[in-house]
C-alpha cells in the first residue's frame, strides 16, 4: 500500500502530467468513477494555469488563435509543473519550450515575442523605484568615480532580437483590431524593457547601449568600463542613462577586493 507522502507525489504528477498512477489509490463516489473525480481536479488545474499564462502571453495567445493556444498550454503544462505557491512566477520557460514545439516552427520569431512578453510582465510586477541622486555622483572625485557601480532599475530585462519583436507587440495590443503588415525581415533589434512609475516602456536602444547596459548588469563598474570602451561614449551613454532613470541606486566597490 502506498505511504502518504507516495499518495502526494503521485497526485501532484497526475496533475500537471498525464500519470494515472493515483487513480488506483482513489475511492470512487455514489455517481463518479475514481478516474473522474480525479479529471475535475486536473480540468480545474489545467484550466488555472491555462488562463495564467493567456493572461502573461496575450500577444502569443492572439497569434495563435485561441483553441491552438489551449491545446499549447496543455503540452506545456504536462511538462513545466508550477514550483512556485505564487502564480505570479509561472510560465517562465515558455519562451524556450516555444524553440523547441513544433508545431510552431513556421512562427520563427514567437519564442522572442514571448521573451518580450516575460519581460513587460516581471517589469509590470517589480517594485516601484526612486531615480538615483544625481548630486551625489557630482561630489565624487576621479577615483570613487572609477569604483562606481550601477543597478537598473527592478525588472529590468535586456533583450536582443533579429525580429521586429516590438513591434508586432505593439501591434497585437486589444485596442489594435486591424493589425499593420509587419516585415519580418532579419535585423537586430536591442531592447530594454523596464518599470517607469506605474508604467512598462520598451526602450529601443543601440547596440553599443545594449552592450554597456548588459556591462553594468553583470555588476562592471565606471571605470571597467572606460577600459574597454571610448570614454567619451561611456559619458555619453551615463548622461541618456540617467536621463531616462534605467538605474535606481549606485554603489562605491573596493578597487582591491572588488566587495561593494
Amino acid at each position: 500500500m502506498p505511504t502518504l507522502p507516495e499518495i502526494q507525489k503521485n497526485f501532484f504528477a497526475g496533475l500537471f502530467s498525464r500519470d494515472r498512477r493515483i487513480v488506483s489509490a482513489l475511492l470512487p463516489s455514489k455517481t463518479l468513477t475514481a478516474q473522474a473525480r480525479f479529471d475535475i481536479y486536473r480540468g480545474s488545474v489545467s484550466g488555472l494555469f491555462t488562463k495564467v499564462l493567456a493572461e502573461i502571453y496575450p500577444v502569443c495567445k492572439r497569434l495563435l488563435g485561441d483553441r491552438f493556444f489551449d491545446a499549447m498550454a496543455d503540452r506545456y503544462i504536462a511538462v513545466h509543473p508550477s514550483i512556485s505557491a505564487n502564480v505570479i512566477h509561472y510560465g517562465a520557460q515558455l519562451p524556450e519550450f516555444l524553440e523547441g514545439f513544433e508545431p510552431v516552427s513556421e512562427l520563427p520569431y514567437l519564442a522572442d515575442t514571448a521573451r518580450l512578453e516575460w519581460a513587460w510582465h516581471r517589469a509590470f510586477n517589480a517594485r516601484n523605484s526612486m531615480p538615483i541622486n544625481t548630486s551625489e555622483l557630482e561630489s565624487f572625485d576621479e577615483n570613487q568615480l572609477y569604483c562606481t557601480a550601477f543597478k537598473l532599475t527592478p525588472g529590468s530585462s535586456l533583450l536582443h532580437s533579429v525580429y521586429p519583436v516590438d513591434i508586432i507587440w505593439q501591434q497585437n495590443q486589444p485596442e489594435v483590431e486591424q493589425p499593420a503588415s509587419i516585415t519580418l525581415e532579419t535585423q537586430d533589434n536591442y531592447l530594454l524593457v523596464r518599470r517607469s512609475g506605474f508604467e512598462v516602456v520598451i526602450d529601443k536602444i543601440s547596440h553599443k547601449y545594449w552592450s554597456l547596459l548588459d556591462s553594468i548588469s553583470s555588476g562592471l563598474t565606471l571605470g571597467q568600463l572606460s577600459e574597454q570602451h571610448d570614454d567619451m561614449v561611456v559619458q555619453a551613454f551615463l548622461v541618456e542613462a540617467i536621463r531616462h532613470q534605467w538605474f535606481s541606486h549606485f554603489s562605491t566597490i573596493n578597487r582591491s577586493s572588488n566587495h561593494v
